[in-house]
């Protein structure tokens, strides 16, 4: 109506303009009159061509559909779900920005688009996100304790009990001969050999060589340790008294990340495996891996007397706040004590779980004065985990139930603003999840990395990602290391062959390939989840990202022996062909 109205107008005045044009006036003048209202007649038509070609243009083939989820706890809010967009030829309109190699992340600073088109950028910084590296130096492909621990049946304290092997040094070229063999890097399904953890290392260092911080969301010690399981502890009982191999490893580990990395910052957080025995926080472990971190220069003097206090650290990065919590606290017996229910019969819920988890107590009081602090204080935090804060396989790993996690979310809630994000690790599966306010509503937005070891039958991974000064993250790419056809090269070249560690090439390879685009917040990360539910083609290519590209349940030498052997015994001795009988376990032909 608008354009209707300024054409036929501007026609109007055009002829107004020529009845007061003086008849007696010259041939020329009428002339020069006439040329200028065919060319007002011209640019009128012109523009409202232009115009009604702009406003009724197909809109690039996007469709949308208006979708309402919860507000962090608070009132529904809408929002459009937009399909992704592609250009003339086909190709993906959101590319995943490369990671140019051999450029520092924290020295180079990205230049990313913040808005697709636009025009704008923003300065972005870029972090590893690493987890569950597993290294088990007696890693035997031919040999099973039990599921997913590949190496000798020695360990086992449920067969071999006080006669169980307790090695006091690490083995030097043990099964050297894997070294160029099938399993040069591992075989899914196992915790991983020394070779692949160098070539961790190694890929990392090609992208950066000297990253000023590294997020390790635990478990860097491996399954099937001596004492690991099944040690009974009681009041008396001293460190001494179990096996100190585990120790050893770990120590052994930090030891070698602070030779190929001795300028970064790690930040690290215990995971389930990382406790001994494992799933247990046990004060005297805890305190002896707190000395080991500092002597090894992982921790500061603060950094240790923290963690020996609350088995959590805290730890400042510019105007980030990296705060590293011990999950396994908020597991259902997590927590050793000695305190007996006869003690608690009279109190209220409250105060028997602070007397029966006096960690836990503490921990859940100090991470509010951390956060209360990090406000003052104007930094951004990411909340550092090992165990995801949500169901596994339907069931709740966490001790939701417990008055302390109760008052663990409100405190997250309350402090919504300012926490960006949780790293976590733990299920050898990639996840992007919100984390839940004390309502049900989701408050921050989590990240899961699938992690390094294959024992989940995963392909080893580590994220990158990209955050802003304010420190909202834009963006996360799976990088990841093709275990099968690496163990092939290996076999081929030799044992110069290092490995590649390649950026995940599926469709659905990282944050803006998910969502088009948007910062990474609890409604964005909502609005993407339910979009993908809704399209098969992108729900199928999420269960690709994530094992980190490896497709199905089952091992590759599973299909291989099931298609000779129907009976367990044949099954064994076609698995781990070393194997002893005593420790066979059923769950590895799943």
């Amino acid at each position: 109506h608008f354009l209707s109205v300024y054409f036929f107008s501007t026609r109007d005045i055009m002829h107004t303009s020529d009845a007061y044009v003086s008849l007696d006036e010259d041939r020329d003048r009428h002339e020069s009159s006439s040329t200028w209202r065919q060319v007002l007649n011209i640019s009128a038509f012109t523009f409202l061509l232009f115009v009604t070609l702009l406003l009724f243009s197909p809109k690039n083939n996007k469709s949308s559909s208006i979708k309402k989820i919860p507000k962090a706890d608070g009132d529904e809010i809408p929002f459009e779900i937009s399909q992704k967009t592609k250009n003339e030829k086909g190709a993906k309109q959101y590319m995943n920005p490369a990671v140019a190699m051999n450029v520092g992340l924290h020295g180079q600073v990205q230049r990313m688009e913040h808005e697709m088109g636009n025009g704008k950028e923003e300065e972005h910084k870029l972090f590893f996100h690493i987890s569950d590296t597993h290294w088990d130096p007696w890693f035997d492909p031919q040999e099973t304790m039990g599921a997913a621990i590949c190496h000798s049946c020695k360990f086992n304290n449920k067969v071999f009990k006080k006669d169980v092997y307790c090695p006091s040094v690490l083995p030097e070229n043990l099964h050297a001969e894997y070294l160029h063999g099938e399993y040069a890097f591992g075989r899914f399904g196992c915790n991983p050999p020394l070779r692949l953890i160098e070539s961790l290392f190694h890929g990392m260092q090609k992208i950066d060589a000297k990253p000023k911080f590294v997020v390790l969301t635990g478990d860097i010690a491996p399954h099937g340790m001596p004492d690991d399981k099944g040690f009974e502890l009681t009041k008396q009982t001293r460190l001494s008294d179990l096996c100190g191999t585990k120790l050893m490893v770990m120590k052994e580990w930090v030891r070698n990340w602070h030779k190929h990395f001795p300028h970064t910052k790690l930040i690290f957080t215990l995971g389930n495996n990382d406790h001994f025995p494992k799933n247990a926080y046990w004060q005297p472990f805890i305190t002896a891996l707190g000395d080991v971190f500092q002597e090894e220069g992982i921790f500061t003097k603060e950094e240790r007397k923290m963690f020996t206090e609350y088995g959590s650290v805290y730890y400042d990065q510019d105007n980030l706040r990296f705060l590293a919590i011990d999950f396994t606290l908020f597991t259902p017996g997590g927590e050793v004590t000695f305190v007996e229910d006869d003690d608690l019969k009279d109190l209220e819920q409250a105060a028997a779980e602070e007397k029966k988890y006096p960690v836990r107590y503490r921990v859940v009081n100090w991470v509010e004065q951390v956060l209360a602090d990090a406000r003052k204080h104007h930094k951004s935090v990411y909340l550092v985990g090992h165990q995801p804060m949500t169901t596994k396989k339907g069931k709740d790993e966490l001790d939701v139930e417990g008055v302390h996690y109760g008052r663990f979310k409100e405190i997250l809630a309350k402090y919504q603003d300012i926490i960006k994000v949780g790293l976590f690790g733990h299920r050898n599966l990639a996840a992007i999840q919100p984390i839940m306010g004390p309502l049900g509503r989701p408050i921050i937005p989590s990240i899961t990395v699938p992690g390094v070891s294959p024992r989940g039958k995963n392909h080893p991974s580590f994220n990158i990602i990209h955050h802003d000064k304010k420190g909202v993250i834009h963006d996360f790419q799976q990088w990841v290391f093709n275990l099968g056809e690496e163990n092939k090269k290996a076999k081929e070249k030799g044992h110069t062959h290092m490995g590649e560690w390649i950026q995940h090439h599926r469709d659905l390879y990282s944050w803006k390939a998910f969502s088009g685009g948007e910062p990474f917040t609890a409604a964005a990360l909502m609005k993407t989840l339910m979009h993908t539910l809704q399209n098969p083609k992108q729900f199928f290519a999420i269960e690709l990202w994530k094992r980190a590209g490896y497709i199905g349940d089952e091992t590759p030498e599973n299909y291989k022996c099931k298609m000779i052997y129907d009976t367990n015994d044949g099954m064994m001795r076609c698995l781990f062909r070393n194997q002893d009988k005593q420790c066979w376990d059923p769950s590895w032909l799943a």
